[in-house]
């Protein structure tokens, strides 16, 4: 089953209902283009607490970038670092916005590094080799229509969420 909706001017967010583990989903993040990101490619996960929706989830990106560290958790107000800021009415669309919207723009936090736009181009063009490796990132692009997403998300079967 596919759902594709409008989240902000030009964002699109396209939910697959494939498998994936009990409470944990992952996602993809296409570089904008015009931006350091452009043309690459960011695996990530969204681990989601068994109180979910009532405690927020930790978010990690998997894929080196050049703005978030790999395999560690973000500091970000939709995340498990913020549980005080939680609202249990935020979908999976708002979070992955958040996220989005976190990604391009330069404010320090827990879980980000910080590099050149040199590096991010770097990176960027590295980030599809990167993400070969996975066997779950290898799942969700086959499903991922690329030429109008700008991120995936693969959602378990057997636990539906909001989007």
């Amino acid at each position: 089953m596919c759902v594709f909706a409008r989240n902000a001017a030009l964002l699109q967010v396209y939910t697959d209902l494939l498998t994936a583990a009990a409470c944990c989903a992952d996602y993809v993040l296409f570089g904008a283009a015009g931006s350091d990101y452009e043309g690459g490619v960011y695996h990530g996960k969204v681990v989601f607490p068994p109180q979910y929706p009532f405690k927020p989830p930790a978010i990690t990106m998997c894929t080196p970038n050049g703005r978030f560290a790999v395999n560690t958790r973000l500091c970000l107000s939709m995340s498990d670092f913020h549980p005080e800021t939680w609202n249990p009415l935020w979908s999976v669309a708002s979070i992955l916005t958040g996220l989005q919207s976190f990604f391009y723009g330069e404010e320090p936090t827990s879980g980000s590094v910080s590099t050149t736009s040199q590096q991010r181009h770097l990176l960027a063009a590295d980030s599809l080799a990167h993400c070969a490796a996975s066997v779950v990132f290898c799942k969700v692009r086959v499903s991922v229509p690329r030429a109008c997403m700008q991120i995936a998300f693969i959602v378990p079967r057997t636990q539906r969420l909001a989007i």
